[in-house]
């Protein structure tokens, strides 16, 4: 059962995130807590300064190391409104989580718990997967590689704007995937990339 919830969860990592407002709150200052006297602090923040001024909006940098904890942040958290970072904003961490529920699959597929081209419903309901198109039809490769044909929720404005209002909200998987249930399918599974 511990398995299945698992597998259950990784799947619907891939749907991350579900919203309810309808609108983006405008960024706010917000006032940044003690930062250390890391021997490193100016080569860390001229690293971020650097990466700022050839054209990134913003970054913030977190360093633990065996002298203590260092934060940072360069550029601006609302470009209109003239806001500058810092390390107290939120900010979404998008794709990077890809990497790391990649690396999770394949430590379960090493493990034998299942194979890449186990079709998803073969872990989930079809409860679960009930009104979301090809969801019967893909197999975890495909989720991977982005070759399921599943619609995409950052496609849709009114969920992207509410994960940027509410970051913080625990969501439930069923929740999640209220998001994607009634959308037509981008394409058949495995015949492109999106």
């Amino acid at each position: 059962m511990k398995l299945q919830s698992t597998i259950s969860i990784l799947g619907l990592l891939f749907f991350i995130m579900a919203c309810e407002k309808a609108e983006i709150a405008p960024s706010t200052t917000c006032a940044p807590g003690p930062n250390s006297t890391h021997s490193k602090a100016a080569l860390f923040q001229s690293v971020i300064d650097d990466y700022t001024q050839r054209g990134l909006p913003g970054i913030s940098l977190l360093i633990r190391d065996q002298e203590g904890e260092w934060t940072g942040a360069a550029g601006m958290a609302d470009l209109q409104e003239g806001i500058p970072l810092e390390t107290c904003h939120i900010s979404k961490v998008a794709s990077v989580t890809k990497l790391f529920v990649g690396v999770l699959v394949m430590q379960l597929v090493d493990d034998g718990f299942f194979t890449l081209d186990d079709p998803v419903s073969k872990w989930l309901s079809s409860k679960t997967l009930k009104k979301i198109a090809n969801a019967d039809k893909v197999t975890i490769r495909q989720l991977l590689n982005h070759t399921s044909g599943i619609y995409d929720l950052i496609d849709d404005d009114a969920f992207y704007l509410a994960i940027l209002n509410d970051p913080s909200k625990k969501w439930k998987p069923e929740e999640l995937l209220e998001y994607v249930r009634g959308d037509e399918a981008v394409f058949p599974p495995g015949t492109d990339v999106e």
